[in-house]
């Protein structure tokens, strides 16, 4: 194929794509506004935490629990008094995965009617976080991942 062919033929197939997918957010239009969701979940969640461990840090002596934010879609939580640490990732599906040193898991993203849903998935955790939050596979507000992701840094 000519140089200038293959180049004609990349810009069609450009051009059709950009047409598909205008039509596409035409046609649903609830569908493409839940990818801004995870988006927006995900600054929520980093600010339910931070306000949470400012909170807490209060009580002792000394703040123990150190919170950083390497990345946009990450961010640490150590426990000085114990340590124990856990990072949090956000995944480009919406997908949130926690891996510390005394639980992992992840909490998957799932569309349910308009909204955005997490349900649980644990790879590893602390008999405490299974009695406050039962099994696998439970639906989990915003809240209680934060909830989750704190206590898998302070209780062990």
């Amino acid at each position: 194929m000519a140089k200038s062919d293959f180049v004609k033929e990349m810009q069609e197939n450009l051009r059709q794509q950009k047409r598909d997918h205008v039509a596409a957010r035409k046609k649903f239009p609830d569908t493409w506004s839940l990818e801004t969701s995870a988006s927006k979940n995900w600054e929520i969640l980093v600010a339910w935490v931070g306000e949470r461990l400012a909170e807490i840090n209060q009580g002792p002596v000394e703040p123990l629990l150190a919170y950083s934010k390497p990345t946009e879609d990450e961010f640490n939580i150590t426990n000085k008094a114990a340590d124990m640490s856990v990072t949090v990732k956000r995944e480009a599906n919406g997908n949130l995965v926690y891996e510390g040193s005394a639980a992992s898991g992840i909490f998957r993203a799932q569309i349910a009617g308009n909204e955005l849903t997490y349900s649980w998935e644990r790879t590893r955790s602390t008999p405490t976080m299974r009695v406050t939050f039962g099994s696998m596979g439970v639906n989990v507000t915003l809240d209680e991942i934060g909830e989750l992701i704190i206590r898998s840094v302070v209780t062990p």
